[in-house]
């Protein structure tokens, strides 16, 4: 199914697409748990990510230009017409939010264990 939603830009042959529908996925969640791991991951999770979702930006632009029809497989296959608007707006706020997080190099959660400041008492967390 991610495969034919791929493939519905018509920007990349069978074979490319087939291989990009195969790791994108792995590579997205990746991206998405070191994201969350500390600071140490913070930023070169969310320039990846943002990477990502300038790629997609550009498809869309490109398809939309040339009049396709896609149906967003971001949430599951959907048979229903996206919305350009809609996926260029959301998409556009999470680069946004990327951009923020890479520029700051700071999330306000983390999974990693906070850690003591030996100067004093108090608990922080490392990615605050």
């Amino acid at each position: 199914m991610f495969l034919q939603d791929i493939e519905s830009f018509q920007l990349l042959p069978y074979r490319w697409a087939w291989l990009v529908s195969i790791w994108l996925p792995y590579l997205e969640i990746t991206a998405a748990v070191a994201l969350l791991w500390g600071r140490k991951w913070t930023q070169a999770a969310s320039g990846l990510l943002g990477a990502m979702l300038l790629v997609f930006v550009g498809a869309t632009i490109s398809a939309w230009a040339r009049g396709l029809t896609l149906a967003c497989g971001c949430f599951g296959h959907s048979s229903e017409p996206s919305s350009y608007s809609w996926m260029l707006t959301r998409n556009l706020v999470l680069l946004a939010l990327a951009g923020c997080i890479f520029r700051t190099g700071k999330t306000t959660i983390s999974i990693t264990k906070p850690v003591r400041d030996t100067n004093s008492d108090e608990q922080t967390n490392p990615v605050l």
